[in-house]
């Protein structure tokens, strides 16, 4: 899910976490009509998304990166992003699996890229990868044009 009208936050459901991992700046509608008499400026909410955008990718968020939810629905259960890594939910219960939040994730794309080059490792995000992600996402606006399924044919096993 993407708001990017302002009006609903999902911060509100994640624990208050934005999206680099760090609490969230109270922010939308709500916030804009107690401080401005209920009128909505066009110019200043624009102004404040220019800022937002801005801003680099801070470094050592205690948290991880939020951009809203996303669940995954497996045949053997379900996995579900957490402050701390992914909720895994099967048969057995629901297991979090906690990874370390200690570097951005800008650094850790630029390592795996650098290792790559140097013959060190092959790279995970390679081209099948975003010829696959990027079927993801016009998939998902497809099916909500055509409000229906959509068939999914570049998707790989990532090599792990």
């Amino acid at each position: 899910m993407y708001n990017g009208y302002g009006g609903f936050q999902t911060t509100e459901i994640l624990g208050g976490l934005s999206e680099w991992g760090f609490p969230a700046p109270e922010q939308g509608w709500s916030v804009q009509r107690r401080g401005a008499g209920g009128a909505r400026d066009a110019a200043a909410e624009l102004q404040a998304k220019q800022a937002r955008a801005g801003q680099v990718i801070p470094d050592q968020a205690p948290f991880h990166p939020f951009f809203g939810i996303t669940l995954v629905s497996c045949e053997g259960g379900d996995i579900r992003q957490s402050p701390q890594g992914l909720q895994v939910y099967d048969r057995d219960g629901v297991e979090e699996l906690r990874f370390p939040t200690d570097r951005s994730p800008r650094e850790l794309v630029l390592d795996e890229w650098g290792d790559a080059i140097r013959g060190r490792a092959a790279a995970v995000h390679d081209g099948l990868w975003g010829m696959a992600n990027l079927e993801v996402c016009l998939a998902a606006l497809e099916s909500s044009e055509q409000n229906a399924d959509v068939a999914l044919n570049e998707q790989r096993a990532v090599p792990v």
